[in-house]
């Protein structure tokens, strides 16, 4: 999953360089849940802090989703 979303995110960087945009809020979740993916992809290694782990990788994932459906809304037609 964290290697996915690394690639998305580069792919949305590339879609940015060619001017096309999105609400910033969709790029700030986006971003938050990958910091989040890596935050807890490394926590996630230290003994005794798997909770603290699985609650960041949760809180990232509702991140990710929300970025979701706010890049859903954005380019959604009328």
């Amino acid at each position: 999953m964290l290697y996915l979303l690394t690639v998305h995110i580069l792919v949305g960087g590339w879609v940015l360089s060619t001017h096309l945009q999105a609400p910033t809020l969709h790029y700030v979740f986006a971003l938050l849940g990958w910091f989040g993916y890596m935050a807890a992809n490394g926590i996630g290694r230290r003994a005794g802090k798997e909770n603290v782990a699985l609650g960041i990788t949760i809180l990232s994932s509702i991140f990710v989703l929300l970025a979701f459906a706010i890049g859903q809304w954005a380019v959604k037609p009328f």
